[in-house]
């Protein structure tokens, strides 16, 4: 008899497969220097870096959504959601804003 994935399985198997996309497909992943940018007990940034791109991961382990600024130093042009793949906006101010759901995270690529 075949076991079936519940929808909840199912959507975890999508997801993770998404990740396996997103790691083969970006090399900041695998050679990228390493910088951590914020780590708290709830929330923990790094990003992995090339010469002119980047990775930012952000992972927010609390149960309330948070939102955190990119730093400065980064020089981002460009900022895209590698989950969804959409571009994200600066703020009104010129900074990069992100806003994390609870128990979530996200993964952006910077040029």
């Amino acid at each position: 008899m075949a076991e079936t994935l519940s929808t909840k399985q199912n959507d975890l198997s999508v997801y993770i497969e998404k990740l396996c996309k997103i790691h083969k497909k970006y090399q900041e992943l695998r050679q990228g220097k390493y910088q951590e940018l914020q780590l708290t007990n709830r929330q923990y940034v790094f990003c992995r870096k090339l010469e002119n791109t980047a990775i930012v991961v952000m992972v927010n382990n609390d149960e309330q959504s948070i939102t955190l600024r990119l730093p400065e130093f980064m020089q981002i042009n460009k900022l895209m959601d590698c989950i969804d793949e959409t571009l994200l906006d600066k703020s009104q101010n010129g900074d990069y804003m992100i806003s994390i759901p609870a128990n979530s995270g996200r993964i952006l690529y910077c040029l």
